[in-house]
């Protein structure tokens, strides 16, 4: 054979053997590391929707409250609210459904001033009327009515409507002492005849204990 066929042949072999070698797998792109979830500073303002999620693997509220949110909120509605309480306390209020004329919230302290952070979920001593006439007091995770934060004193009053005109139903304010949620002052009117819904903080005042 001369010389020219023998190369020829050399290189067709080596051809050959490049393409019939298998090819090195690819390597995999590098897996972004997980990143740990956190909540948004309680001192940030303007919450989103996007916040939700955060806070919720933190405080951990219920699932009920969590699909009764999503079947019932506005799309761009955040419905977690910070309050300051005390220097690194903060009160976070979770709204679970949106009612006709009034909603259900939970709500957390969320302790920064503690390491580990502290959450700890609160009750609320409630009233309602099961007769237009008495007031049965119960303890109440979830919290029904219109609920409004006051900065200066720091309390927390809700307007439960037993009915949608307003006309009878509850005017409670709560104070936040050691870790817990205590009923201030409680105003309240029972009979639903129509009258006194425009002007909730005139109803008796209900002694307290």
């Amino acid at each position: 054979m001369g010389s020219r066929s023998l190369a020829l042949l050399l290189c067709l072999a080596f051809s050959l053997a490049c393409r019939n070698r298998p090819e090195s797998p690819a390597r995999p792109a590098s897996a972004p590391a997980p990143v740990a979830q956190s909540p948004p500073s309680p001192h940030k303002t303007g919450l989103t929707r996007a916040d939700r999620p955060a806070w919720r693997q933190v405080l951990g509220w219920p699932a009920d409250c969590e699909e009764a949110f999503q079947a019932s909120a506005a799309p761009e509605a955040p419905g977690v609210a910070v309050y300051a309480l005390a220097p690194g306390r903060s009160l976070v209020e979770v709204r679970c459904a949106w009612g006709a004329y009034q909603g259900s919230q939970v709500y957390y302290l969320y302790d920064e001033s503690r390491q580990p952070t502290g959450v700890l979920p609160l009750s609320f001593e409630v009233r309602e009327s099961p007769d237009e006439r008495s007031l049965v007091k119960s303890e109440s995770r979830e919290v029904w009515g219109l609920p409004t934060f006051d900065p200066q004193s720091r309390q927390l009053s809700v307007l439960n409507k037993f009915r949608g005109p307003g006309d009878c139903g509850t005017l409670a304010t709560y104070r936040f002492v050691d870790g817990k949620a205590q009923l201030a002052t409680l105003r309240a009117k029972a009979a639903c005849d129509g009258q006194g819904g425009e002007e909730p903080e005139k109803w008796p005042a209900v002694p307290l204990p």
